[in-house]
């Protein structure tokens, strides 16, 4: 994947690999409204950009593009997913991390495949 690629492209390759190793996917996206672009929302701000499941195992997957940091709301979110047993909270770097996650994504799934992103 080009290395300037938008994260949203990146989010596309993610899911089609989501999808080819059969995890049940879901991800939210804006609608322009008067005051601009806005995902609406009930409750915190945070959530992950996708949720990944698959035979028990939830990631709760926060897309991130260099410069840009994790924003404290997304950790907690992402902490307190990964609390939960059989979910892991992830930040994924794109597009640098893309071709591992991906592999990972296809892979028979064990956790520790994606240790490498998983949020302290």
């Amino acid at each position: 994947m080009n290395a300037r690629a938008h994260e949203v492209d990146c989010e596309a390759t993610i899911l089609e690999a989501a999808q080819i190793g059969g995890w049940r996917r879901h991800g939210e996206r804006p609608a322009q409204s008067k005051k601009g672009w806005r995902t609406p929302i009930k409750g915190e701000a945070g959530w992950p950009d996708l949720i990944l499941v698959k035979t028990g195992n939830m990631l709760a997957v926060e897309l991130k593009r260099h410069p840009n940091e994790v924003e404290p709301e997304q950790l907690a979110w992402l902490r307190a997913l990964d609390r939960v047993p059989g979910v892991l909270g992830l930040v994924v770097w794109v597009p640098e991390d893309m071709d591992y996650f991906n592999t990972a994504l296809c892979a028979f799934f064990e956790p520790f495949h994606f240790d490498r992103w998983r949020v302290q």
